[in-house]
């Protein structure tokens, strides 16, 4: 799992996590428009400093677009007399939605350094903004940036983004591997589960340390030990077989450089307890093509829910179980049989309706206009699977059918029509439903 990593400016600023101090160089300003960057494998305790580093002021947004619209002003009772102008009419400015392009070329992805301080670098939109985790990096006219970042042990994930000035936003990653010397790596450790219902009970166990340290778990009903990896990451899987049922327990976690950590587990496995076989059914009937079983059963057992359109297993644990199965290929309104069996040698049958709510129809129109030749738009929207969608207007009719998820689309073309006034769209089903919209043919560019 890699973890993002921050990043800070260095006129000579002390960045602290989990106990090591770091230094660092360079002018790059927090931005608010950046959420601070985390450190995966550190301990969520960690605090960062950057010194004197003042935020920026946080980005605003971009003005909202005007709505485009064909209606005219209405005159007012008495018109004002015209005005002789020769002033050029103003064209309608078209906002700029697309991102800027950016591109990481330095360091490769997957790359491992052996260097804390690590440069990265790339090619942007001229004009362009680049940050990373809210610190600028330096970009020049022709669009070339770079950035220096200071890494964490073991894998780092790095976030670059891109704002142009119409407040569009691009984002590129690239994964980094720092191989640090001896005596950088930080001890960290982390619990996955915190309870179990297996027999035995377990539970897993993971962080960070210095490569080749032996990380040991400890406790009153169980333990375990591992050696930390080359790139400083280690994982283990503890398991508690004298635990006592429902009762928390501490289990310490050590490093052999004498760092260590407690956490508290339970176990919801009770080998006392005598399990007789239940199942229930959850829907019987459902809109979408899965049902759901939840029941008893000793532990270990093996539940299997079978079909002619889908199947599933799971094993029984604390004595419990639940089970999911999905179906495929069910038409609206078919039941089907499900036998569910137990390796204990039970067996239930159940059947399940798939009733799936209607699907309403809907229509969404994409241009409006076109100044191609010949012109054309597209439609899309939802509405009953199987059904007819067609398309009327002066140019002719068109239609599609509706797929089985009740989706479509269909483009209209409307050959032999010329720019002048916008004429109507009619898009409607074999349902009886209907929507009218109206396009423009523009003038050829």
């Amino acid at each position: 799992m890699f973890r993002r990593f921050g990043i800070f400016a260095i006129t000579f600023v002390v960045v602290i996590a989990g106990g090591i101090a770091f230094a660092q160089m360079g002018e790059y300003l927090p931005s608010a428009d950046d959420a601070p960057a985390g450190v995966g494998a550190i301990d969520p305790g960690s605090i960062f400093y950057t010194g004197d580093t003042q935020p920026e002021t946080p980005t605003t947004e971009a003005p909202a677009e005007k709505p485009e619209t064909t209606e005219t002003t209405k005159a007012e009772e008495t018109p004002a007399p015209e005005k002789e102008t020769t002033d050029t009419p103003e064209k309608e400015e078209v906002a700029d939605t697309d991102p800027p392009d950016l591109v990481i070329t330095s360091p490769a992805n997957e790359a491992v350094v052996t260097t804390r301080e690590l440069k990265f670098s790339g090619s942007v939109e001229p004009g362009a903004t680049v940050k990373a985790a809210g610190y600028r990096a330096e970009v020049t006219p022709d669009g070339f940036w770079s950035i220096v970042l200071m890494l964490e042990p073991g894998g780092n994930l790095a976030t670059i983004k891109a704002f142009d000035e119409a407040g569009n936003v691009s984002e590129a990653t690239v994964k980094v591997f720092y191989e640090a010397p001896e005596g950088e790596h930080a001890f960290s450790a982390s619990q996955q589960y915190k309870t179990s219902a297996s027999n035995p009970p377990y539970d897993v166990f993971y962080g960070t340390g210095r490569p080749g340290a032996t990380i040991t778990a400890t406790s009153d009903f169980g333990s375990g030990s591992t050696t930390v990896n080359e790139k400083g990451k280690w994982e283990m899987k503890v398991t508690f077989p004298t635990a006592p049922y429902y009762e928390w327990f501490a289990v310490d976690v050590a490093d052999s450089d004498g760092h260590s950590k407690t956490f508290e587990f339970k176990s919801k496995y009770n080998p006392d307890a005598t399990y007789e076989f239940t199942i229930t059914q959850k829907y019987h009937q459902n809109t979408d093509q899965w049902e759901k079983f939840t029941g008893t059963a000793a532990p270990g057992t093996v539940i299997g829910a079978y079909s002619d359109f889908g199947s599933a297993e799971t094993v029984a644990e604390g004595g419990e179980f639940y089970l999911k199965v999905h179906f495929e290929g069910l038409k609206s309104g078919q039941t089907i049989d499900i036998v569910v069996e137990t390796s204990a040698g039970d067996r239930r049958e159940f059947t399940f309706l798939y009733a799936p709510a209607p699907i309403e129809f809907s229509v969404t129109q994409k241009y409006a206009s076109c100044s191609e030749n010949p012109p054309y738009d597209v439609f899309y929207g939802t509405a009953t699977p199987g059904a007819t969608i067609w398309a009327e207007s002066p140019y002719g009719v068109v239609s599609t059918i509706a797929g089985d998820l009740g989706k479509w689309d269909l483009k209209v073309i409307f050959e032999g029509a010329l720019p002048g006034p916008a004429f109507n769209v009619t898009i409607g089903d074999s349902e009886g439903h209907s929507e009218t919209f109206t396009f423009t043919v523009l003038e050829a560019k």
